[in-house]
């Protein structure tokens, strides 16, 4: 009985080797195609690892002087531009008026309210001025009163002065003679002469007394006169200081309604004007500026945002391709630039207040340095302006097409780790 599946004689025939193992020899063709496979498989390796592959984000952005740029806005509301004292391109100096915006309203019956108003105002100014006018003639009137008066008395007190001075030198000589006629009464002289010589010392005695009554009276008159004279005149200091007072009050009215008719656009800084968009006779809108203000001799540089999903590889150093918008890529190439700056904050679109380009998310803002200011069209070579927007493309990372391939085994292996 058969104890294998094969006969005991197959079995040894298989056992039995001449000299070591058997190899069977490929043919030619089969041998060509696993050397052109080899090295198809080799090419594609080198390829792909010399290769790379960039991931680009695509910003858009402005072209802006780096001093930045002055808008000029309408301070109010409402109003009509009533003339424009600038033009384009005109440099102008710091506190320049620019604009002047009209705001007055009308009444029913078509006159002006401010215009109503304001010769209302100057009417009781010309009033209250005429009122002083006159206040100040009359005061001068009684000032030339009071000198005259002073000085009439003055000259009295000097007249009574030296008839008092005369008196006194009177009484002295005719009191020397009547002692010295006393000793002689009734010897040489009579008593009749001595009499006569007292009598007539009391006269003068008296005479004296008068005019140094007289004297008083006047120096008395003459203080009670400087003193009414003060204070007449701190009473008219007073009511010329209300009348000036309710004069500038008064200006000051006509001042306010000046202002709330019309006011005058002023530039913050010296620059040159850009953007001139006010016109006579044009409706203000504070949300639309009137014009722009460059500085003089600044240079143009780039900004522009970046979505907080592309934000995370720019950085300093980067270069950008930039695609301005006036001039398309396809006649005019593309031109360069290099970042210099990111913002460390992201910006909501609410807090913007004016863009040239419209911003729906999210952003950061950066700045990049163009490598020239101007370009060649047409043969010419044109410069660069402020306000030009553009679309730039910047690469956020590079890697080789074989990592680029192998990434989901990276993925898989980061996160197994």
């Amino acid at each position: 009985m058969r104890k294998g599946l094969f006969r005991q004689e197959a079995v040894a025939a298989q056992g039995l080797r001449l000299h070591g193992e058997v190899m069977m020899t490929p043919s030619s063709k089969v041998f060509i195609c696993c050397v052109f496979v080899g090295l198809w498989v080799a090419m594609v390796i080198v390829y792909l690892s010399s290769q790379s592959y960039s991931r680009q984000a695509t910003v858009t952005g402005w072209l802006e002087p780096d001093s930045g740029v002055v808008r000029v806005f309408a301070g109010q509301n409402t109003g009509i531009i009533s003339q424009v004292l600038i033009s384009d391109g005109e440099h102008v100096e710091r506190g320049q008026p620019l604009v002047i915006i009209d705001t007055q309203t009308s009444l029913s019956s078509g006159i002006s309210a401010q215009e109503s108003l304001r010769a209302e105002y100057q009417t009781q100014y010309l009033m209250l001025e005429q009122q002083v006018t006159h206040a100040r003639s009359r005061y001068e009137q009684e000032h030339q009163s009071h000198q005259q008066s002073v000085f009439a008395i003055q000259e009295d007190i000097r007249q009574l002065s030296a008839l008092a001075t005369t008196a006194g030198e009177r009484l002295v000589l005719v009191s020397n003679r009547y002692k010295k006629l006393q000793p002689l009464a009734g010897i040489h002289i009579s008593a009749s002469e001595i009499e006569s010589v007292y009598a007539e010392l009391l006269q003068i005695k008296q005479s004296k007394q008068e005019l140094e009554r007289q004297l008083n009276n006047l120096e008395l008159s003459l203080g009670q006169k400087e003193t009414a004279f003060v204070s007449q005149q701190i009473k008219r200091d007073e009511a010329l200081a209300v009348l000036t007072s309710r004069m500038s009050e008064v200006k000051q009215k006509i001042t306010q309604l000046e202002s709330q008719s019309q006011y005058v656009v002023t530039a913050r800084d010296n620059g040159i004007i850009a953007n001139l968009n006010a016109r006579r006779g044009q409706h203000i809108s504070t949300r639309e500026p009137l014009l722009t203000l460059l500085a003089p001799d600044a240079q143009i540089e780039a900004h522009f945002v970046v979505p907080v999903r592309s934000a995370g590889f720019i950085r300093h150093g980067q270069k950008l391709d930039i695609r301005y918008d006036a001039f398309p890529y396809q006649k005019f190439g593309m031109h360069q630039a290099t970042v210099s700056r990111v913002s460390d904050t992201a910006l909501l679109p609410s807090e913007f207040d004016y863009l040239p380009v419209s911003v729906n998310e999210p952003v950061y803002l950066a700045k990049a340095t163009l490598t020239s200011e101007a370009l060649i069209a047409y043969g010419n070579k044109v410069s660069l302006r402020s306000g030009m927007t553009f679309s730039a493309d910047v690469n956020l990372s590079e890697r080789t097409l074989l990592e680029w391939l192998l990434e989901p085994l990276y993925s898989l292996t980061g996160r197994m780790v």
